[in-house]
């Protein structure tokens, strides 16, 4: 069953200014330097969870017992290098990697903040289960177990994860790679790019200023609904799915239509396609 609705409205107020690269924030000014490096055994752990203030994020998998992590400080003075650090505790089987940030000893806002930056190599089998960033990218790949990765500014890229993928960011784009499923996939201002195997629970895609690109399998088990504000919508080259067309409210129901997956934006494109394109 198919069916197509049209219904288009103007949305009021102005367009979200231009965000500067947050990289290039990050970067400038920052001409005292160190690099910090732990490992941990994984024999008693089941998961890591990483948390930061001001850091960029990449956590990818290899074939080893242990959990090594890299971190690189910047700062634009000593105190305030000495104001950041790394803080690593252990609970329940979960090894918690945090960045601290000791606000009195500087005074930020006056001059670029402090930054660690983290890099962690995890054994294949442990679990990565949460990332939370104020402000960074965050890049995560061929980890295991369900995943929930949030930050406030910064751009999120999840790659081959074994278990269901959550990622949210206010301002940065959001991009996930061949998951086990999703969740929910959202973002503020950016786009959103995700290709998918298939899905094994109800899940959500969304973004408020920005456009979707979506690539989905031949073979579906889904009610799909998408919606745009302001936008076009098409849906083409994927077998199960008729070609659809609209610049409002698209919904097909293929197979059963066991689970369900929302596509919305206010301001922006959808376009789905056949994910081996």
């Amino acid at each position: 069953m198919t069916r197509v609705a049209s219904r288009r409205s103007v949305l009021a107020g102005s367009a979200v200014g231009a965000v500067c690269g947050l990289a290039g924030c990050l970067s400038g000014g920052r001409d005292v330097e160190e690099t910090i490096t732990e490992t941990h055994a994984a024999d008693e752990l089941s998961a890591i969870a990483v948390s930061t203030v001001v850091s960029d994020v990449d956590v990818h998998a290899a074939s080893q017992g242990s959990i090594d992590i890299e971190g690189r400080k910047g700062a634009v003075s000593r105190d305030d290098l000495e104001s950041i650090g790394l803080r690593t505790s252990t609970a329940d089987g979960v090894l918690e990697v945090a960045v601290d940030r000791n606000d009195s000893r500087t005074l930020f806002g006056l001059r670029p903040d402090p930054i660690l930056d983290l890099s962690l190599t995890v054994p294949e089998a442990l679990e990565v289960c949460r990332i939370e960033s104020g402000a960074g990218d965050v890049d995560v790949a061929n980890v295991h177990g369900d995943l929930r990765i949030e930050t406030e500014t910064g751009n999120v890229t999840a790659s081959a994860v074994d278990g269901t993928v959550s990622a949210t960011t206010e301002t940065g784009s959001v991009v996930v790679d061949d998951p086990a499923s999703i969740d929910r996939l959202a973002t503020v201002t950016g786009d959103v790019t995700a290709s998918l195997p298939g899905i094994d629970g109800d899940a959500v895609i969304g973004t408020t200023t920005g456009g979707i690109d979506l690539r989905v399998p031949d073979e579906l088990d889904l009610t799909l609904e998408i919606t745009t504000e302001t936008g076009e919508i098409s849906v083409t080259g994927v077998d199960a799915l008729p070609e659809m067309t609209g610049d409002s409210l698209i919904e097909a129901v293929v197979g059963d239509g066991t689970h369900r997956l929302e596509i919305v934006t206010e301001t922006g494109d959808v376009a789905v396609t056949d994910r081996s394109e």
